[in-house]
């Protein structure tokens, strides 16, 4: 019976024992895993010590605050750092933009006469002197003495403008009307301000005492000119059409130095001579080129010493209107301070007389 027994028991103690060893093998197997063995532990050791030979620990880097990054960044040695933390950021203070204050401009808006002027040529602008006539005609060492010298000659029986059924002698005649109802408002308006100012100076045209016995007294003394010369006298509204009807035959060649002389001779025996205080206006209304220009050009050599300023005033238009415009350019030129030219065309005559006078300074208030 016991052996019996005795053999299973033994082969439940082989199997309990085989079993006690299975389960202590695979502890330590478990166990060695998780543990490094001693060449592991030795070639690990040898790492370490080739990494503390290459590299040295790095410096700990110490920051003004926590705020401050890790890398701090480049400097410019010209610029001082801002401090920052527990002292306060101190930033330039901005310089304002200064504002410019516009200057006050005065509304000097030009009048349409003077804007009319500043675009035409030197020898189309007014006199130096008109500035003066015109503010201080009640002062006698201003006075202006106007004679005016017509063209009678041929061409003036033509067409002022292409297709006009006006002719040039009628325009001239037109604007030498209108040119004495300009001087007479303007003598009148003179001798009203010289009464008030008790100064009794004369101007312009209204000085008539030295006529020669039996002329019309009262108007602009006229002179024609063509192959010779006329005195027609003074001249008004009331007498105008009828001396030019009687008196001008309206024929012959362009001559200017017959009427030339015969005013100065005039205007000596009137005023008894040319003087620095009284200007003699010569009015001249031409269409053509005159054959005695060269004549002329030296006649005005003593012109600025007398003081006389010649105004042409140009009618026609084409070619022969050219030519007789560079003609008088030439004699501007050699005499610019005393010669004046305005191209007329088919301008009005009452425009005509006022553009003329106002180159003179003779305006009469409106």
């Amino acid at each position: 019976m016991f052996s019996r027994l005795y053999k299973p028991s033994m082969l439940a103690m082989s199997a309990l024992g085989i079993a006690t060893v299975m389960l202590f093998g695979t502890a330590q197997i478990v166990h060695a895993g998780n543990e490094p063995s001693a060449f592991s532990k030795k070639k690990k050791k040898k790492q370490n010590k080739d990494s503390t030979l290459e590299a040295p620990p790095a410096k700990r880097v110490e920051h003004d605050s926590w705020e401050e990054s890790e890398e701090k960044p480049r400097k410019n040695p010209q610029v001082p750092p801002l401090a920052i933390g527990a002292s306060a950021i101190t930033t330039a203070t901005p310089v304002p933009t200064p504002v410019a204050t516009p200057i006050p401009i005065p509304n000097l808006v030009p009048s349409p006469e003077v804007v009319y002027f500043r675009a035409l040529p030197d020898y189309s602008q007014p006199f130096p002197f008109a500035n003066d006539a015109q503010e201080n005609r009640n002062d006698p060492t201003t006075d202006i003495e106007p004679v005016c010298l017509v063209d009678t000659s041929g061409s003036m029986n033509d067409e002022n403008a292409p297709a006009s059924a006006e002719r040039k002698r009628d325009i001239a005649i037109d604007a030498v009307e209108n040119i004495t109802l300009i001087l007479a408002k303007y003598d009148s308006e003179a001798a009203r301000e010289n009464a008030e100012g008790g100064s009794g100076a004369g101007s312009s045209s209204s000085t008539s005492s030295e006529r020669q016995p039996g002329e019309e007294r009262g108007g602009l003394m006229t002179y024609t000119f063509a192959k010779e010369a006329k005195k027609l006298g003074d001249l008004n509204q009331t007498n105008i059409l009828r001396k030019f009807a009687e008196r001008v035959d309206w024929a012959g060649i362009t001559r200017i130095m017959p009427a030339w002389n015969m005013f100065r001779e005039n205007f000596i025996k009137e005023f008894g001579g040319f003087s620095a205080h009284r200007i003699a206006l010569v009015i001249m209304v031409t269409d053509g080129e005159a054959e005695d220009l060269d004549e002329f050009i030296a006649a005005l050599e003593s012109a600025k010493k007398d003081n006389i300023y010649v105004l042409i005033g140009l009618l026609g238009y084409g070619e022969e209107h050219d030519l007789a415009l560079d003609s008088f350019i030439k004699a501007y030129q050699a005499h610019p301070e005393q010669i004046r030219i305005r191209s007329l065309g088919d301008t009005k005559p009452e425009v005509m007389a006022k553009t003329l006078l106002g180159m003179a300074g003779i305006k009469a208030r409106q």
